[in-house]
């Protein structure tokens, strides 16, 4: 059986998420790079994904996640 997750797919040079799949580990797509999305991770697409804490904000400066401020 093929384990299958929730990712998000950002250009290979951004932290944009262009957009959100559900896929296996295996799948990849030329010119992009997939992220999983944790359980209990908010991510939607055109939120920015923060390499230091592994999280999605709506803004590309981090200050909120799903309209909330962040706890920093």
């Amino acid at each position: 059986m093929i384990q299958t997750d929730n990712y998000a797919m950002l250009e290979t040079d951004s932290n944009y998420v262009e957009n959100t799949i559900v896929a296996d580990d295996k799948f990849s797509v030329v010119g992009f790079k997939l992220i999983k999305i944790e359980v209990d991770t908010f991510c939607q697409s055109g939120m920015y994904f923060n390499d230091v804490d592994g999280l999605f904000y709506d803004d590309e400066k981090f200050t909120s996640i799903n309209n909330s401020p962040a706890n920093k």
